[in-house]
This record gives structure tokens, sequence and C-alpha cells, in this order.
């Protein structure tokens, strides 16, 4: 054989099966699908971390508040986390082993959770100092504003749509409540980070809490 067409034959590689390049296509953009979603879930997950913690803020420094108002920062504490356990992913809801919700099972689980909750800030509020009553006002707008948005709501898209900017609110003057107050009592008043919905944390059943009479 000639010398050019030995180092020609030497260096020739076949082209890829088709069905080999397809597959190197199709992992490919699998890991980038895979890289996207897992830095998707990470963001939501910090920014769902606490009710009052939805998204990136400073934090004020602690006062001074009577121990008496301590039984009432565990009552709201208990009434936050029973809404974070309950709290849909975008508008989606799942139980407590991660299994999807249909609307209907999601809005009746978030309705006695926002009842609750509105209740005990409400009855709850005139026992601290007025730098936290001015925060926890502005956290029960917002809840209410989130009940008559659920009542309303077609399904848990409509529902994310129209509540989330009094979601970000009214848990961001949560947050800002539960700073001001800060480690007084047994518990802080923001949610513990165990509370968080699927699929941020393991499924746990929702909190039971006893509203205020």
């Amino acid at each position: 054989m000639p010398r050019e067409a030995a180092r020609w034959t030497n260096s020739y590689a076949p082209p890829p099966r088709p069905g080999t390049l397809v597959a190197k296509v199709a992992l490919g953009v699998l890991a980038v699908i895979v890289a996207c979603a897992v830095a998707f879930v990470a963001v939501v997950a910090n920014a769902l971390n606490h009710v009052g913690e939805i998204a990136p803020r400073d934090h004020l420094s602690p006062i001074p508040i009577g121990a008496s108002a301590c039984p009432y920062v565990v009552l709201m504490h208990a009434a936050a986390n029973n809404f974070q356990s309950v709290e849909p992913f975008l508008g989606v809801g799942f139980d407590a082993h991660g299994k999807q919700l249909t609307w209907k099972q999601t809005r009746n689980r978030l309705r006695p959770a926002l009842e609750t909750l509105e209740r005990s800030i409400e009855g709850s509020s005139p026992h601290f100092p007025i730098p936290v009553q001015r925060q926890l006002a502005v956290a029960l707008a917002n809840v209410r504003v989130g009940r008559v948005d659920l009542a309303v709501a077609r399904n848990g898209n409509d529902l994310f749509e129209h509540s989330w900017p009094a979601l970000r609110e009214g848990q961001r003057a949560f947050g800002y409540a539960s700073d001001l107050i800060g480690k007084r009592c047994s518990v802080k008043l923001e949610a513990d980070a165990g509370t968080m919905p699927y699929p941020f944390s393991q499924p746990t059943a929702p909190l039971r809490t006893t509203p205020l009479r």
C-alpha cells in the first residue's frame, strides 16, 4: 500500500453510529436539566427556609419583652409551623408522604391553617411592645389577604399567582417580629425549618394547634 494511503487508513475513524450520537446528546441535555433543577430547588428551598425568611433581608436587633408574652410567642410559633407544613409548592400541595394533593384537598388544608394563624396573631399582638405589634399588623393584614385569595382561587396556580406578593410581605414582617422578640422565650417566633413543605424537608404530618378563643 502506498505510504500516503497507509497514513490515511491508520488515521481514519468511522463516524459514530446515529444511535450512539443521539444517546450522547440526550445524556448531555439530561445532565443540564438535572443541574438546573438542583440549582432551582436549592434556591427555592433557601427562600422558603423559614416563615419570615422568604427573601434575603437585614435582621433587626431584639428588644426587651416581658416573660408574660412568651405563651403568645409559643402559640404563634405553632400556628406558623402548621401553616408552613401545609403551604403548597408553587401552588401544588403534597401530603405528609409526598403524594400530590388535589386542589380541593390543598384548599381544605390551607383554610384552617390560615384561620389559625390569623387568630393567633390577632389575639397575641396586644401583649407585645409597639414595634412588634407593627410588624405583626403587617403580617396579619397579609394573612387576611391570603384567606380572600384562597376563597376565590380556581386552582393552585391561580392562588400562587395572586397570593405571592401577600405571602412574601407577610412572611417578611413575621420575620422582623421574630427578630425583635429574639430568643427571650423557649422558641423563636418564626417557623422551624423542620416544618418546611415537601419537597424541602422530610415528610411530616401537619401540626395540630388550638386557636385563641
